[in-house]
């Protein structure tokens, strides 16, 4: 199948919190509220294969130098596909003019 990657839209942000409560709700990321994602939003870059949101993952800044991927998941069934290493390529561009 053809994944593509692209900036998250905000009728993104019911599927990215289902997932990242996915992983929440097992200890391994922090829970994000529906309205800390929307607000955020343009922060994302999300993954789609079959048109079904697969990942996601959000580049913070926290001061002119200093950047964090947060919020890096992907669906367990997709596991080892690469998935997570698409999401931060996709990212690191976005954090180069920011000089992260």
């Amino acid at each position: 199948m053809t994944s593509s990657v692209r900036q998250a839209r905000t009728n993104d942000v019911p599927s990215i919190h289902r997932l990242l409560d996915y992983y929440a709700a097992r200890g391994q990321l922090l829970p994000r509220s529906l309205d800390e994602l929307t607000e955020h939003i343009s922060s994302f870059t999300v993954i789609n294969e079959a048109d079904h949101l697969t990942g996601c993952a959000a580049l913070e800044v926290f001061t002119e130098d200093l950047g964090d991927v947060r919020s890096l998941a992907v669906r367990d069934t997709a596991a080892g596909g690469g998935y997570g290493l698409a999401l931060v390529e996709a990212i690191d561009p976005q954090s180069r003019p920011l000089r992260l």
